[in-house]
C-alpha cells in the first residue's frame, strides 16, 4: 500500500488522491472518479523477444524478421545481451505506437459519455476521458514472460559462453527443432538455475531487464498525459503468449505456457516459497510507477 501511494505521489499526484487509489478489475491501479489510466490495454511478450533475440530478430516459427536486424554471431554473452536490449528498444517503440493511434481513435470511435460525466475535470475541461479530459491520466499495459527471458539468456550464458557444453548455431537448431531427439540436453537446460530459487546470479539478471523495461515504459509520455506504466499481470495472457512462441534456452518446449506471474516458471520453483519471495524482492519494483507485479504461490493441499 506504502508503494504504491509513494509512486503516485511522486508522478504529481496529491497525497490525499494518492492514499484513495483503488484497484480497476482486479488490480491495475487508478484513482477512482478521478483518472483514466486506460488500464490494461497493452500487452508485451518479453519471452518472445528473447527468442528472437537468438536469430537476429527473425521468427523462427514464421520465417518472418519481426525485431530488429540484430545479427546471429556473438562473441560473448554481453554482446548477446546488447542485442536484446536492441530488440526490446525495437519492440517498446512499436507497443508504444499502437497505443499512440489506438487511444485517439476510440476517442473518436467510442465516445465514452457516461464515464466522461462521471469523471472528475472532464466538463470543466470540455474533454472526452479519451479525450485527456481526467483529473489524473497514464497509460497502463502488461509485460509476460519476463521471467521466462531471464532463465533463457541465463541459460545461455552457462551453457554456451561459460561452459560451452553448446555451440550457439547448434543451440538455435535444437530449439528450432523443438529438442526433438535431445531430451538429455533439454533436461540440463532445465537443470540450470532458474528465478525463483534464490539463486543470485539470475535474481539479478531478471532484475536487470525488469530495470529496463520499467524504465522504458515510465519514461515514454502517454497520449492522454501522464506515462506509460507497465505491470506484470498475467492473467491468463501467459497461455496465450506461449502458444506463439517457439521452444526456449530454459527448457521450454514450443507452444508451451509462459510463467503465469511475475514470479518462477511453471515447476522451477523449487526451493520453497521464502526462496520464491526472496527472488521476487530482488526486483525493483519500488522505484517505479507500475499497475501491480502479481506473484503466484501455490500450495498442495496437505501442506
Amino acid at each position: 500500500d506504502g508503494m504504491f501511494t509513494a509512486s503516485l505521489i511522486r508522478t504529481g499526484i496529491p497525497e490525499k488522491a494518492a492514499r484513495g487509489y483503488s484497484l480497476a478489475g482486479c488490480s491495475q491501479v487508478m484513482i477512482p472518479g478521478q483518472s483514466n489510466f486506460v488500464n490494461d490495454i497493452g500487452l508485451l511478450n518479453v519471452g518472445k523477444i528473447a527468442e528472437v533475440t537468438l536469430y537476429g530478430g527473425l521468427d523462427p516459427r514464421t520465417g518472418v524478421q519481426i525485431g530488429a536486424d540484430t545479427g546471429t554471431d556473438f562473441s560473448s554473452f554481453e554482446e548477446l545481451y546488447a542485442a536484446f536490449e536492441t530488440q526490446l528498444e525495437h519492440f517498446c517503440r512499436l507497443e508504444i505506437s499502437i497505443h499512440n493511434k489506438e487511444i485517439p481513435y476510440r476517442a473518436a470511435h467510442e465516445g465514452y459519455a457516461l464515464r466522461t460525466l462521471f469523471t472528475r475535470d472532464c466538463l470543466t475541461n470540455g474533454k472526452a476521458v479519451f479525450e485527456g479530459g481526467s483529473r489524473y491520466n497514464h497509460t497502463e499495459l502488461e509485460l509476460i514472460g519476463i521471467t521466462n527471458a531471464a532463465d533463457s539468456l541465463y541459460a545461455v550464458k552457462k551453457a554456451v559462453f561459460e561452459e560451452q557444453r553448446i555451440s550457439l548455431p547448434r543451440l538455435r537448431e535444437v530449439l528450432h527443432d523443438n529438442w526433438a531427439d535431445e531430451e538429455e540436453l533439454r533436461r540440463y537446460f532445465v537443470a540450470l538455475p532458474k528465478f525463483g530459487n534464490g539463486s543470485i546470479e539470475v535474481d539479478e539478471l531478471r532484475a536487470r531487464m525488469t530495470r529496463w523495461l520499467y524504465t522504458r515504459f515510465n519514461a515514454e509520455p502517454a497520449p492522454l498525459g501522464g506515462v506509460y506504466v507497465p505491470g506484470e499481470v498475467i492473467f491468463t495472457s501467459h497461455e496465450g503468449c506461449g502458444q506463439v512462441t517457439g521452444a526456449t534456452p530454459d527448457g521450454r518446449y514450443a507452444e508451451q505456457v509462459m510463467a503465469d506471474s511475475a514470479g518462477a516458471a511453471g515447476g522451477y520453483d523449487r526451493e520453497g516459497p521464502t526462496a520464491l519471495m526472496n527472488s521476487v524482492l530482488r526486483l525493483p519494483v519500488k522505484d517505479h510507477l507500475l499497475t501491480s507485479v502479481a506473484v503466484n504461490i501455490r500450495f498442495l493441499p496437505d501442506t
